[in-house]
């Protein structure tokens, strides 16, 4: 065979392969926790810029909502009272969060963080409160003294804001949508909370398992997504034992105690992270009867 040929076959054999179709993995750290973005794509050279991109992004949302750095908008709230203009990603969280605050009654409550400090769940120096402090602390908590009219929010200035049970949510679909400006078809999950786009390299809906809290490691549920999100929200990890007594890092603000519900984990199937991500923590402090959980909300105890 000519040799000319036999190069020319080389060179289309290889640049077929580096074309074809291969999934992969994006791996970081935010917000406190790990991110994994994996997708496929014909286009091995998208990676670089898909990661600088997400990193960017990620970095963006916790100037906004992180609690553990300086001079975030989450914290920049929590200095004081009166009012103040969200940037529109703290208004889009902080609407979802007081619409599922009424719809629970206050189970879901993004204004229990005094509570949280009372107990000693901010500094890992858990601790039970006297009754009457407990009591106390519950008089600064209370969604129902926050007003938010357009991007105006108007609070007290005893008041903390929580946004831990729905900001990681969020952040998922806001790099859902990064990445979906580049490919159409990948899985971004961030602190266990997921959302799926399109489909695997296998032509099928990406799938993700639900941890069996009675065996930590394992798989209780599978759980096909098709363009949709799911959450996760359990008391079976993060516990203390006090006098024999296990108690959860979930507080109820309508008692001021951790949840007792005995449920070990709830998960919500839902179209947006942010949604799946709330509910997930509201369906930890009460039955869905209990509230008004919307139908686009598929829920696995």
């Amino acid at each position: 065979m000519n040799p000319w040929r036999i190069a020319f076959i080389a060179l289309a054999i290889l640049v077929a392969l580096y074309f074809w179709p291969r999934e992969t993995v994006i791996q970081g750290e935010t917000m406190g926790t790990s991110y994994t973005i994996k997708y496929w794509s014909r286009r091995p050279y998208i990676k670089g810029g898909l990661d600088r991109d997400a990193a960017a992004e990620l970095d963006r949302l916790t100037r906004i909502f992180s609690t553990y750095h300086a001079n975030t908008e989450i914290q920049q709230l929590n200095q004081g009272g009166g009012t103040y203009t969200l940037s529109p990603d703290m208004t889009t969280v902080l609407a979802t969060a007081l619409a599922i605050a009424k719809k629970t009654q206050g189970a879901y409550d993004i204004t229990v963080e005094p509570l949280y400090a009372l107990w000693g769940f901010k500094d890992h120096a858990v601790q039970i409160p006297d009754p009457v402090a407990i009591q106390r602390t519950q008089a600064r908590v209370g969604y129902q003294r926050l007003q938010l009219v357009g991007n105006q929010l108007t609070k007290p200035a005893d008041m903390q804001l929580d946004l831990s049970s729905l900001a990681k949510g969020y952040a998922v679909d806001q790099l859902a949508e990064l990445v979906a400006d580049t490919v159409p078809n990948f899985m971004i999950e961030i602190g266990g909370e997921v959302v799926a786009r399109g489909h695997s390299l296998r032509k099928k809906a990406w799938v993700v398992g639900i941890e069996d809290p009675d065996q930590p490691g394992k798989v209780k549920q599978p759980v096909a997504l098709h363009n949709e999100a799911l959450a996760t929200s359990g008391t079976y990890r993060n516990t203390v034992q006090i006098n024999g007594q296990h108690y959860a890092h979930i507080l109820d603000p309508r008692t001021g105690y951790p949840v007792q519900l005995g449920v070990a984990s709830v998960s919500v199937k839902a179209p947006t992270c942010l949604l799946a991500d709330a509910w997930a923590t509201a369906l930890l402090l009460l039955k869905p009867d209990a509230a008004i959980v919307p139908d686009t909300l598929q829920i696995y105890y």
